[in-house]
């Protein structure tokens, strides 16, 4: 949600509208609709005195909206609005019945993970990248290593714009920023866990002293390298090894707080088994799509990137995804040959600059 009187880059804008940062014609659209939405004004770089880029918005117009008429390969950009209603109404269900296991006192405050919200969209990113491992260690052990933090990047960035970031569209939260909360067990037996929100600044302290340890600028770094769950659980054991005051099982969690209304109306959902599955595996299979999607673009687009890749380190980002492929259970055979093309098209144009640059050696050394 964009506030008046407040500067925004484009990038930022992205982000809070929930918009994929773009170039060309699409960007323009994207501006134009943006000036369509509000008055503004350019601030003014106190350097040059000349009207910066971004925008400070002085008054709303109306909603900014944007149909991106792009196509991927299943023709979908987006998850469609019934799906992800009917998903995110699943993840407030689940939610609700953790509630019921572990929380005294007011129910409409949902405690829950990043991870459980992923599953129960159909497509556990975590899981997924955490049983890739292997191949990410391998692949880093031969120098692929920023492929491998790229690749992890994409999948983890796609399946956040379809879930978390819509949520926080949805409650009215700053792009990607759920609100935070713990939860913790009453003693190192017990089988109930309760609300301690008080403890959030003081995991944020021990979080903030691993990151440095492991040389991590954020959680989200920790996920990337897989070192996130070494990370929780050393945290864990700080607040239990504690000499007085010990708290067990500390987690921090997601903190989603509904209307009475809203939780009266989850309360009364009962998802169908089968019809979640069908629409779970159609969350997947517009997943694998958007990350191919992205993929085919880093490999072909004559966009600048902040971190450039060679053709070899090309074609190990579309191996990396024909092997997410196949850890995600779901192969889309078009893709799959789409993938194999654009490798042999890597390939041919890698030997051709080889080929070019033995020339130009050449030319060189002769009389």
């Amino acid at each position: 949600m964009l506030k008046l009187n407040q500067e925004y880059t484009y990038k930022k804008i992205c982000e809070e509208l929930g918009w994929k940062e773009s170039s060309g014609g699409q960007k323009q659209k994207q501006i134009k609709e943006i000036e369509s939405s509000f008055e503004f004004y350019h601030p003014e770089n106190k350097k040059t005195h000349k009207p910066k880029k971004s925008y400070i918005f002085t008054k709303q117009l109306k909603e900014p909206e944007l149909e991106d008429k792009r196509k991927t390969n299943s023709g979908v950009k987006r998850v469609p609005d019934g799906v992800f209603e009917y998903l995110f109404k699943c993840v407030l269900s689940s939610g609700v019945q953790r509630n019921e296991y572990h929380q005294r006192g007011e129910m409409t405050n949902i405690y829950i993970s990043s991870s459980v919200i992923y599953r129960e969209f159909g497509f556990d990113v975590y899981g997924i990248l955490h049983s890739m491992a292997l191949h990410f260690e391998s692949a880093t052990t031969a120098g692929y290593a920023k492929v491998s933090r790229i690749f992890q990047e994409i999948c983890i960035n796609t399946v956040r714009s379809q879930t978390i970031t819509r949520f926080c569209r949805k409650l009215g939260y700053p792009a990607n920023s759920l609100p935070k909360g713990i939860l913790r067990k009453e003693s190192r037996t017990s089988m109930h866990t309760v609300p301690d929100d008080e403890l959030l600044e003081e995991y944020n302290i021990y979080m903030s002293w691993f990151l440095d340890f492991y040389k991590l600028k954020s959680e989200r770094a920790a996920v990337r390298c897989g070192k996130y769950f070494e990370i929780t659980e050393a945290i864990k054991s700080e607040f239990e090894n504690r000499s007085d005051d010990k708290k067990y099982n500390v987690r921090k969690m997601n903190k989603i707080t509904i209307g009475a209304d809203d939780y009266a109306d989850v309360m009364n959902f009962t998802p169908d088994k089968k019809e979640k599955k069908v629409i779970q595996n159609g969350f997947k299979r517009i997943m694998l799509n958007m990350i191919w999607d992205t993929i085919q673009r880093r490999c072909t687009s004559d966009k600048q990137y902040k971190v450039e890749l060679d053709y070899d380190e090309k074609i190990e980002l579309i191996r990396f995804f024909m092997i997410l492929q196949d850890e995600s259970n779901c192969v889309d055979e078009k893709l799959r040959e789409q993938a194999r093309e654009l490798q042999k098209q890597m390939r041919i144009q890698m030997e051709q600059v080889g080929e070019d640059i033995l020339k130009a050696d050449a030319a060189e050394v002769e009389p």
